[in-house]
């Protein structure tokens, strides 16, 4: 939501529109997606198995390395 809301600053014209279904509809997303989170049994998620868990635990710190490497690049640039 934040991101679609954050994205209008500066647009224009039709991705204002754009932007603008994504804010209204990014709630509806979430709330229908806890809803099935949680009416979901814990042994049939993704992560019950202890391979997945632990393919999941990398690739979450491969994503946050590269986050942090996007930050220093753009700090680094201005």
């Amino acid at each position: 939501m934040a991101w679609f809301g954050w994205g209008q600053a500066r647009a224009s014209g039709a991705l204002v529109a754009a932007l603008a279904v994504g804010s209204a509809a990014s709630p509806v997303v979430a709330v229908l997606s806890a809803i099935r989170a949680f009416r979901r049994p814990r042994t049939e998620g993704a992560l019950h198995d202890r391979a997945a868990g632990r393919r999941y635990g990398i690739l979450v710190g491969i994503e946050f390395a590269l986050i942090a490497l996007g930050a220093g690049v753009l700090s680094a640039t201005g």
